[in-house]
């Protein structure tokens, strides 16, 4: 599948990944309001991930639910750990999406 980025699906594709990034760079174990709202951009990929049926979906989800992780963990260093794997999925996402 190769994107024509100048059409509206993968302007979304972009739009929604590109802002997720945003929201999970900013995200601070120390802010929780940082933390839901970057759970809130993760949920809308996620989403439209699953909508689109993208062979990328479980990894889009994934940042989802390690954001959510983080949020529900009492301990500032395991928030830390599930923020550093949700990098880690947007760096899977970035190498997977950036070739289309």
């Amino acid at each position: 599948y190769q994107c024509d980025w100048s059409s509206d699906v993968c302007s979304s594709d972009l739009n929604l990944y590109v802002e997720t990034v945003v929201r999970v760079e900013e995200a601070k174990c120390e802010a929780p309001v940082s933390l839901i709202v970057a759970q809130d951009a993760a949920n809308r990929m996620a989403k439209y991930a699953e909508f689109r049926d993208d062979p990328q979906k479980e990894s889009a989800r994934a940042v989802h639910t390690n954001i959510g992780k983080a949020i529900n963990t009492k301990d500032e260093a395991a928030c830390k750990r599930w923020l550093n794997l949700s990098h880690q999925r947007l760096n899977i996402l970035n190498k997977a999406w950036g070739d289309r």
